[in-house]
Order: C-alpha cells, then sequence, then structure tokens
C-alpha cells in the first residue's frame, strides 16, 4: 500500500514539475513560483499529516490527505477569483505589496527576520505575516496563496483531531469528510490574508481545549490553547474572546458535571486546572492585546473589544450584497438573530449568482439536520457527556450573536467558515437511542417485540 502511495506521489511531483516548466515560459514567477511551491508543501504536509495521526486516528489518514488535495484545488480556485473576477481587487493586494517590501529587505539583507516577524497588531499582523512567508517563497502570489491555504488546512486537521479525541460515539470519517470537503471550508479560508491564519489558531485552540478537557497531559493544552488564542487576538480580539468565553463554558460544566465515585474525590485537580487555564487564558490574552495594542491602548478591554465590533460592522456596510440584519436590542431577538447569522444564505436570501451556491450549502446542511433530528434528541446526553460539544455549541451560538450586526453578506459567509466545523459537528454526534431500543434497555426483549408492535401500528 504504501509503495503504491510513493508511486503515485512521485508521479503527481513529477507532472507538477513538468508543469511548472511549461509555465515558465507563458507566466511570470509570480505564478509559476507557486507551482513550485506546491509539491514543497505536499512533501511537508503529509509526512506530518501521518505522524498526528499516528496513534489511534490512522484510518482517517487517506480522508484527510485526499481533502489536502481538494484545499489546493480550492485555494487554486480562489486565486483564480481573486486574479480574474475580481481583477485583484482585494485585501490580498494591499498584504502582498506590502509583505513584499518586508521580503525584499530581509532577502537583500537589509533587514533581519526577526523584524520581519509578525509582532505587531490587526493589518500589521497580515503584513508581516505576508511577508515572513514571501521570504521563502519568494515575490509569488499563488505560491502565499498556497501556504495560507496549508494554514486552514491544518486549522481543520486539528478540529477534526480535536472532535475525534473528545467526543465518544463520534461518526470519525463523516466529519473528516465533511471538514474537507464542505465548499465553505475549502474555499473561503484558502486565500492570503486573515481568516486562513485565524481558522489554523482555532483548530490549535481546540485542540489545547480538548486535552484540558480529557485531562490528556493538561499542560501542553494550555500552552497550546494560550499561543492560539493569543494568534487570534493578535488579528481579531473579539474572536478571542468568543473562543475563550466558549472554552470557559466548556470547563465549568467539566468540573461540576463530573462523575463521581473514585473520580469524585480526585476533583480538586481538575478543578484547580481548569480554574488556572481560564484564568491564564483569560489574562494572557488580555496582556498580549495590551502589548500589541490592540484596540484603543487608554481604554479598557470592554471598550476595546467595542471598538473591534464597531470596525467590524463599519467595515461590512462598505461591500456590495449588503441587507438589513435583525436588530439584537431586544434581547428576545437574540435566538432567531443567531439562526440566521448561521444559516444565511437561504434560497429566499440569494441576490445573485455568487449567493446561489452558498444558499444551496446552508440548505443542504438543514436538511440533514432535520434528517438526523435523533442527533439532536440526543444533544443534551451528548454535551453532558462531552464538555467539548458544550464548547462548540456556546462558540458558534456566541459568534452568531456577535455577528449578527453584520449587514454584507459576502464578508458574513465568509467569516462564518471559521465556526463551519463547529456547526458540521451536529451532524456527526452519536443519535439518541429508538423507542425500540429504550424498551429493550429497560424491559428486555419482551419490551422490544411490544415497542416494535407499537411502532409498526403507529
Amino acid at each position: 500500500m504504501y509503495r503504491r502511495q510513493s508511486t503515485l506521489v512521485v508521479i503527481v511531483l513529477v507532472a507538477l514539475l513538468g508543469l511548472g516548466a511549461v509555465l515558465m515560459n507563458a507566466t511570470s514567477y509570480e505564478v509559476w513560483g507557486g507551482v513550485l511551491a506546491l509539491p514543497v508543501l505536499a512533501l511537508i504536509s503529509l509526512p506530518a499529516l501521518r505522524w498526528v495521526l499516528r496513534k489511534d486516528l490512522k484510518h482517517l489518514f487517506n480522508v484527510l490527505a485526499v481533502g489536502f488535495a481538494l484545499k489546493m484545488l480550492g485555494t487554486i480556485l480562489r486565486f483564480y477569483v481573486f486574479s480574474k473576477v475580481y481583477g485583484s481587487v482585494a485585501d490580498a493586494t494591499y498584504y502582498y505589496e506590502k509583505g513584499s517590501i518586508i521580503a525584499a529587505g530581509v532577502r537583500s539583507g537589509e533587514r533581519s527576520l526577526w523584524s520581519a516577524l509578525p509582532l505587531a497588531r490587526e493589518l500589521g499582523f497580515v503584513i508581516r505575516l505576508t511577508g515572513t512567508v514571501l521570504a521563502f517563497t519568494g515575490p509569488t502570489r499563488l505560491g502565499a496563496f498556497l501556504v495560507f491555504g496549508t494554514f486552514g488546512y491544518w486549522g481543520a486537521v486539528f478540529l477534526v483531531v480535536a472532535a475525534c479525541r473528545a467526543v465518544p460515539g463520534l461518526a470519525q470519517r463523516r466529519y473528516a469528510l465533511l471538514c474537507c470537503l464542505t465548499p465553505t471550508l475549502v474555499f473561503w479560508p484558502s486565500s492570503l490574508g486573515k481568516e486562513a491564519w485565524i481558522l489554523l489558531c482555532i483548530g490549535v485552540f481546540s485542540l489545547g481545549v480538548a486535552r484540558i478537557l480529557n485531562w490528556d497531559r493538561p499542560g501542553f493544552g494550555l500552552l497550546l490553547a494560550v499561543l492560539a488564542g493569543t494568534g487570534i487576538g493578535a488579528v481579531r480580539i473579539h474572536l478571542a474572546v468568543i473562543f475563550v468565553a466558549g472554552a470557559a463554558v466548556a470547563f465549568v460544566q467539566g468540573i461540576l458535571l463530573q462523575p463521581g465515585g473514585s473520580g469524585a474525590q480526585r476533583r480538586g485537580g481538575p478543578a484547580f486546572f481548569a480554574a488556572v487555564s481560564v484564568t491564564v487564558m483569560g489574562v494572557l490574552s488580555y496582556v498580549a492585546a495590551r502589548h500589541l495594542k490592540l484596540g484603543d491602548s487608554n481604554g479598557d478591554f470592554l471598550s476595546n473589544l467595542d471598538s473591534a465590533l464597531n470596525r467590524a460592522a463599519t467595515m461590512s456596510e462598505t461591500g456590495g450584497s449588503s441587507f438589513t440584519p435583525i436588530s439584537t436590542r431586544n434581547p428576545l431577538n437574540w435566538p432567531w438573530a443567531v439562526f440566521r447569522t448561521l444559516t444565511r444564505p437561504l434560497p429566499f436570501d440569494v441576490s445573485g449568482a455568487t449567493s446561489l451556491l452558498p444558499a444551496l450549502e446552508t440548505s443542504l446542511f438543514l436538511v440533514a439536520v432535520v434528517i438526523g433530528y435523533r442527533r439532536l434528541q440526543g444533544l443534551r446526553v451528548t454535551a453532558r457527556n462531552a464538555p467539548y460539544v458544550t464548547y462548540c455549541l456556546v462558540t458558534a451560538v456566541l459568534f452568531g450573536l456577535v455577528f449578527s450586526s453584520f449587514g454584507n453578506l459576502g464578508i458574513l459567509v465568509r467569516q462564518r467558515s471559521l465556526v463551519a466545523a463547529f456547526m458540521v459537528l451536529v451532524l456527526c454526534l452519536p443519535k439518541a437511542p429508538s423507542r425500540a431500543q429504550r424498551y429493550a434497555d429497560r424491559w428486555g426483549p419482551k419490551g422490544t417485540q411490544r415497542a416494535g408492535a407499537a411502532a409498526s401500528r403507529a
């Protein structure tokens, strides 16, 4: 099997090198340089993927390896749309132009690589990150897109690993397939920009949360969560607050609903560590935000958060595909606002060809949720037994509430890709037992026969 896979890899690499040789005569290094970067990214990512899955998730390697190929195709499609459809008029152009200046300085020796590291805030962070990437790849736009697409891919991989190890009874292969095949995850966090980096940090953060909740090397899990939370906060501080809040709720649930017996005698250890984890993540995220001068350095944390949300809402009004968001001034509107934020667009929201595919994807998701209603019936029990599910649900709800003020459909769909893996998790949870199973558990085989007869009459 491994020999067959190695042969396939060699064939693909030779084909890519041949394509690169052809493109060298037809295009600039901005394009064919990316073709040369693709096999390098594959040679790094696939062995690393095998190492990450080496223990108990080996059966997911083929699915996630195919997911890498689809992600690269999605990134190339994203680059084509960026270049041909939008005429390179997007944030990625600004990041690339500013990052190229930094990279040129590093390659010429005028500045050190250390000075190019992304130790800045918001736009400055992404520009410096782009400069660091271009210092290694050279001035290739497609290469930068592929590197950032790889960031997004690894974010999805870490989310799959975290869920598989933290949710008993999860349909692991289905979840991996959904994280690899969902168009939102394949296409949107695949360009040079904020979303790919944030998704990578979300994956690492979730893996750290899963380790803490499972009491699996919790110290290392805390380190992962702190580093990733800082990475999210450096770009979008309000997103860091959302994910830390979701983790805090899951930690509290893990403490209060910890099983009894001998585990109750050790409750003090996990409870203390969970409290320390929440405190450390919150304090370090705040310190990092102040150190990186996120928001107004003279204001308090809440004013900085409010400022960030206002800036985001203002940005959402500047593009096309605008709509009137649901008002959240009345708390009674919050459930509907959250639902519409997470499920927009639906078919009746379609205003053009660009919103047709997202509407179809959202509709299929809702249909799948309805068909798998027994998973929703068992959601309470599943969440009680697996606090990681609570973390995902709370984070998704908070995301829907915070972003309910966004009035631009394109930006909303792009931002929602950051919690898409949390949403499709619902489709992979264990089902609630059927009526026949409940009778069997309570009354034995005779009860099962009576339940079957009652079901047939119904």
